[in-house]
């Protein structure tokens, strides 16, 4: 049985906040036992990217055909394979990773009449089964990786401000008292977003505005 066209195994990464960009994540493959990690890519890990999805509203999704290569015979009859598929950490910024480590597991059989069997386990829960070329159930079996982004926020003449926001009013024909003006700054909403009150030398100083 080749697995990947009878059965098939997928990765779902679901991202919150942005785009998903090509390479922006990857996954790891591992064999957990000997007999799994001599199957699996000439013995050594395998590695699956993401190739980019745009977002839809707040959540960007794709779907990952995660090709093993692995081939099952007769003579696997009786053994279980077992693997684990993790996301990789990279460090991007505002990215939060998802630390799942799912858990994958193929239990070949041979079902007596000529025909190999092979069942899927993620998390030690059955996917499906495929006797010989027919998969049943929910195959693909699907491992799901969700992640969110947050940009942080920043400050506009705040503590934390890179950008100052000043403004001078001017008054004829008398002196500006201290407070005398009220100032206010407003988005495309018409909602408030900052204050700002003069001083007596015509100085007006603003609340600072967050964005998020």
């Amino acid at each position: 049985i080749a697995y990947d066209t009878a059965a098939g195994l997928q990765i779902v990464k679901n991202m919150t906040g942005r785009a998903i960009g090509a390479g922006d994540f990857t996954f790891t493959m591992t064999g957990e036992d000997d007999a799994s990690v001599a199957r699996l890519n000439g013995g050594k890990p395998l590695t699956f990217s993401t190739a980019g999805a745009p977002l839809t509203g707040n959540t960007a999704t794709e779907t990952i055909k995660a090709l093993t290569g692995l081939t099952f015979t007769l003579d696997d009859a009786g053994n279980t394979y077992t693997y684990t598929v993790a996301e990789n950490n990279a460090g991007a910024p505002g990215v939060t990773y998802d630390r799942t480590s799912h858990e994958v597991q193929f239990v070949v059989t041979d079902g007596g009449n000529g025909t190999l069997s092979v069942e899927t386990f993620v998390d030690r829960v059955s996917q499906g089964v495929v006797n010989g070329s027919v998969a049943t159930n929910t195959l693909p079996a699907q491992l799901v990786f969700d992640n969110s982004y947050d940009a942080g926020s920043a400050d506009v003449n705040g503590d934390e401000a890179d950008v100052t926001f000043n403004a001078t009013k001017e008054l004829a024909n008398r002196p500006l008292v201290d407070g005398e003006f009220k100032f206010n700054v407003t988005d495309k909403l018409n909602n408030t977003v900052a204050t700002g009150t003069n001083d007596a030398e015509g100085t007006v100083t603003f609340t600072g505005i967050t964005y998020t």
